[in-house]
């Protein structure tokens, strides 16, 4: 079981025209790659690259209107189906940052360590939060 992060178009992403970076690795090794997906889509799900488009754009239209008075720029991004994409596998180093960047945030007082640390928990900031049974936001991370 793995967690991926893709970023792209919405399109591009209903379309199922994109690999996970573990599929992307194993196809430029030649290795036989399969995602298993807990639930299947089901045979009504709309794949027409057009009509995602068109569904999408609408609702980002929507969104826009909604939030333009509260933007600069307003809402938009390239929805194409060709649209370039990113995608990723989070790791426990990102988790761990993660953790000690929160525990920092609401801890300024401790000083930041130089460098990236596995072990979050030997943090000082991590360890006062602990300590003291914090409860905020950060601690449900």
């Amino acid at each position: 079981m793995g967690l991926d992060i893709y970023v792209g178009s919405f399109t591009r992403y209903y379309c199922g025209d994109w690999e996970t970076v573990t599929a992307l690795a194993a196809r430029e090794l030649g290795l036989d790659f399969e995602v298993i997906r807990a639930n299947p889509d089901p045979p009504d799900v709309v794949t027409d690259p057009v009509a995602i488009r068109s569904m999408v754009e609408d609702w980002r239209n929507a969104l826009d209107a909604a939030l333009r008075p509260h933007l600069v720029d307003g809402v938009s991004w390239d929805e194409g189906a060709e649209a370039e994409y990113f995608t990723d596998k989070p790791d426990w180093a990102g988790y761990a940052g993660l953790m000690i960047l929160a525990a920092h945030t609401v801890c300024p007082e401790y000083p930041r360590p130089e460098r990236a640390a596995m072990q979050f928990d030997e943090d000082a900031a991590f360890q006062s939060l602990a300590a003291r049974e914090f409860r905020c936001r950060a601690a449900r991370l």
